[in-house]
């Protein structure tokens, strides 16, 4: 099951939903794209190490949130491939 950012939002009351990956990486934008393309795939990397140290019964929601990250990463990856 998918969680949708307000079914989060409802069930974590301070969950600010999902930050847009220019605002969470701002202060990398004026590097090149090979460095930009390191630095997402190094946070997918911390990210997937994380997510195998959690329990699905404990964390449910932080492991949605991470795949929503890994996701919203590689997709940056991908953009930044095409241009």
């Amino acid at each position: 099951m998918r969680y949708t950012t307000n079914a989060l939002k409802k069930a974590i009351p301070l969950y600010p939903g999902v930050l847009p990956v220019k605002k969470q990486f701002s202060s990398i934008l004026s590097d090149s794209r090979e460095e930009v393309q390191e630095y997402y795939t190094l946070r997918i990397h911390e990210l997937q190490q994380e997510l195998q140290k959690l329990n699905f019964l404990e964390h449910p929601l932080r492991i949605v949130e991470i795949c929503n990250q890994i996701q919203v990463l590689k997709n940056e990856i991908a953009k930044l491939k095409n241009q």
